[in-house]
């Protein structure tokens, strides 16, 4: 799948990791060690590639580090899926008033949606099999707990 990806973005002529980050208003990397501070990727990119600038996105979003320990993608991709998920959400015709209600959802569909609160409520509610109220979170800050809840204060 990496392979394919990457060959894709070459023959599409798909913009640099580089360009992509000056266009997401991140600060361009002029160097390989401002992408990751992992040894063995900082060494793989320097042998692949001979300029941070040559960098093609597929490999640079998956060789950026996340910004903090507490969170689990790395702030290009993180930006990308954001843009990506709020222009479709906000766009989607589900969300017309002429579309949006009951008609569309059902009464029930209705009561669904009103009363989801987090992503813990729609995975409870798809995985009934187990009863278990568990913590959900999309930060890494719960897994490195345990999967707990981080404590309040």
């Amino acid at each position: 799948m990496e392979l394919a990806s990457i060959t894709a973005g070459r023959a599409l002529g798909l913009a640099s990791y580089y360009y992509y980050r000056a266009h997401c208003r991140f600060p361009r990397a002029v160097r390989f060690d401002q992408v990751t501070a992992d040894p063995r990727v900082l060494a793989a990119l320097r042998e692949r590639y001979r300029d941070v600038n040559d960098l093609e996105l597929y490999v640079g979003l998956f060789a950026e580090q996340p910004a903090s320990p507490s969170t689990i993608l790395p702030p290009l991709l993180t930006k990308i899926i954001a843009i990506d998920a709020f222009s479709q959400a906000l766009t989607n015709p589900l969300l017309a008033p002429r579309v949006y209600g009951e008609a569309t959802f059902s009464q029930a569909g209705m009561e669904i949606i009103t009363t989801t609160r987090n992503l813990s409520d729609i995975l409870h509610r798809n995985v009934p099999e187990d009863p278990r109220r568990r913590f959900v979170s999309m930060t890494r800050r719960a897994l490195l707990i345990g999967g707990k809840p981080p404590r309040a204060g």
